[in-house]
């Protein structure tokens, strides 16, 4: 197959599953929302919030370094072995600092499902990232779909009868387990299984030490990143009352559903763009950052400002009065979508090109950036003041991976300038109209 066809076949199955998953996504939060009380719902919020942050470091950066090696060709069983033995070193260190922390809204039994749940992911087997690698997105984007769906109605059913957050969890960890069951008797990953069976295990072990110290910067990078996406609803657990991290979450998770795009385009990229760096052929591997980059800046400038200019429209529509609150967040998140989705590709590109350590850099850059625009003003809004830290951390999460593309040379910056440009326009424009769309819709 062509690389071009082969490049829109797994973005069409891509988007098609993670679009159909952010749905699923969000219809889960509608119906938790009206099924659980806010204290509850707050609990699940930062229970998920948990997972997210968990799941990027029980690998910490081996799924990158596995979908290269895949992509590669380079030895599948060598390669599923490794990183079967680095992902559970990561993990061990991952559960050890998750139960030491004191959550507030978690207890240490949640705690404990919130890190069994983070180490069966989807983005954390070893066996997607081998379909991903080989570029059979399409079996990988089904495999995760089904399990959505079941893992959606599991949870659903079980809110249903009034249970404790403990339980759902359980539930969660459930529907983790059995689609690891069933992905493993796929026919696609038979041979790599086999070939893992078959490697000296002795031998390999020794590589173990590389393979850590080549992922720890991709990790390190990944974490930082996970954690930036979850940072408004920890700093609300902190700052603010519980109805916060409930508001903040159901408008982050609005806003955030269309993040399925950029990461489609992205991942369905990255091979190609790998081996084009991989070789060299820089020209080549400009052309894929040029294409990918215009696709998305088309696709999410006017969506956030579609989704600003309905956002107060459909929460009182789709969700109980206490969430009405929660428009005003999301049309103070949604610049904010447009720069992210623009940065989770220049995050593949800069782990491309080998500057891992720079991209982590640049995330401590927005972190610190949003800590500072949400502690030091007199926020009237804890909640407005998270989500226009948010978007000022994305900004300078962007300037930083561009100084980072300036210094190494090897790809041109300039291609960024019109997308920067493009979102202090978008920024200004969602600003400036944000009072007049709360008014008109009497919010």
């Amino acid at each position: 197959m062509k690389s071009s066809s082969r490049f829109k076949r797994n973005i069409s199955f891509n988007a098609l599953a993670t679009a159909s998953g952010s749905v699923i996504q969000f219809i889960l939060i509608l119906v938790l929302t009206r099924l659980l009380s806010v204290d509850t719902f707050a609990g699940f919020v930062t229970a998920s919030a948990l997972v997210g942050v968990a799941e990027m470091t029980s690998d910490f950066g081996v799924r990158i370094w596995a979908v290269r090696r895949f992509a590669l060709g380079k030895s599948i069983g060598e390669t599923l072995f490794l990183a079967l033995v680095a992902k559970g070193v990561f993990s061990l260190l991952m559960a050890t600092v998750v139960l030491l922390i004191p959550w507030q809204l978690l207890n240490f039994i949640e705690a404990v499902l919130c890190v069994l749940i983070a180490v069966t992911q989807p983005a954390t087997d070893p066996l997607l990232w081998f379909l991903r690698g080989t570029e059979r997105l399409d079996v990988e984007a089904v495999s995760v779909l089904l399990w959505r769906v079941g893992n959606a109605l599991l949870l659903s059913i079980t809110a249903w009868f009034g249970v404790d957050l403990s339980l759902l969890l359980l539930c969660w960890l459930s529907s983790n387990l059995l689609r690891l069951f069933f992905v493993s008797r796929l026919p696609l990953v038979g041979k790599l299984v086999v070939s893992c069976r078959q490697i000296m295990a002795s031998a390999v072990l020794r590589k173990v030490p590389g393979v850590l110290q080549k992922a720890f910067p991709i990790g390190l990078a990944f974490l930082l990143m996970a954690f930036y996406q979850r940072l408004g609803v920890f700093s609300l657990g902190i700052l603010g009352q519980t109805r916060d991290v409930a508001l903040f979450g159901v408008a982050f998770v609005l806003v955030t559903s269309a993040g399925f795009l950029a990461t489609s385009i992205t991942v369905a990229s990255f091979p190609s763009l790998a081996r084009c760096i991989e070789t060299g052929r820089y020209q080549d591997a400009e052309l894929i950052v040029r294409r990918k980059i215009r696709l998305i800046a088309l696709l999410f400038f006017p969506s956030c400002i579609l989704g600003a200019l309905i956002a107060p429209w459909f929460i009182p529509i789709a969700y109980p009065a206490a969430y009405l609150p929660a428009a005003s967040v999301v049309i103070g998140l949604a610049p904010g979508l447009y720069i992210s989705a623009i940065n989770f590709a220049l995050k593949y590109l800069l782990n491309a090109l080998h500057l891992n350590w720079l991209d982590a850099c640049s995330v401590v850059v927005g972190v610190t950036t949003f800590l500072c625009v949400l502690v030091l003003p007199e926020w009237k809004s804890l909640l407005d003041g998270a989500a226009f830290a948010w978007c000022a951390g994305e900004m300078s999460i962007f300037i930083a991976k561009c100084y980072a593309l300036y210094r190494d040379g090897r790809l041109p910056v300039s291609i960024l300038i019109g997308y920067f440009c493009l979102f202090v326009l978008l920024w200004g424009i969602l600003v400036a109209m944000k009072d007049h769309i709360l008014a008109f819709y009497g919010c």
